[in-house]
């Protein structure tokens, strides 16, 4: 739903979480939702893309290694150096050893998008960022780490499994 929420003012959150529960049929979960959204884009990265060139829910297909590689971009906030791939989350994880296990998951699928991105683009995306909604408070920005390793490791695998 955020792919259609004021970024700026959120003032239009409460309606698009009665319309996306609808779409899903999760019918009573509409103050949650809006919570979650409400913490994302009080993230700074997400304040950060109103006034910056970005891409909301963004397709990204292309051919690597004999595959073609696709998926969605939650927000592609363009920058002088490249870009930033964001990536809300909203299931929850407690913060012990499943924390590192989800990080590491999100970071092969965000550096694969990041592959798909740099060929569309034919320049680098300089990193990538999970923003964890809340319903209790702001969300946490989790910047993928080593991110250049992470696009060289997903550039192996997609080779390997062409």
């Amino acid at each position: 739903m955020l792919q259609y929420a004021d970024l700026r003012t959120g003032a239009d959150i409460g309606a698009e979480a009665v319309a996306q529960c609808a779409a899903e049929g999760v019918i009573g979960m509409d103050d949650t939702v809006a919570a979650l959204a409400r913490s994302a884009i009080a993230a700074p990265i997400v304040r950060r893309a109103i006034d910056a060139p970005h891409h909301r829910e963004l397709f990204v297909a292309s051919a690597i290694g004999g595959r073609t590689v696709e998926g969605y971009i939650d927000l592609f906030v363009e920058t002088d150096d490249g870009g930033i791939i964001v990536d809300y989350k909203t299931d929850q994880w407690p913060d012990d050893a499943e924390r590192a296990d989800r990080i590491g998951k999100y970071r092969r699928q965000l550096a694969v998008y990041g592959v798909v991105v740099e060929q569309l683009l034919g320049r680098p995306v300089e990193g990538a960022m999970l923003v964890r909604c809340r319903t209790d408070g702001p969300a946490e920005e989790i910047p993928i780490d080593r991110w250049h390793d992470a696009l060289d490791e997903a550039r192996r695998v997609i080779d390997e499994t062409a």
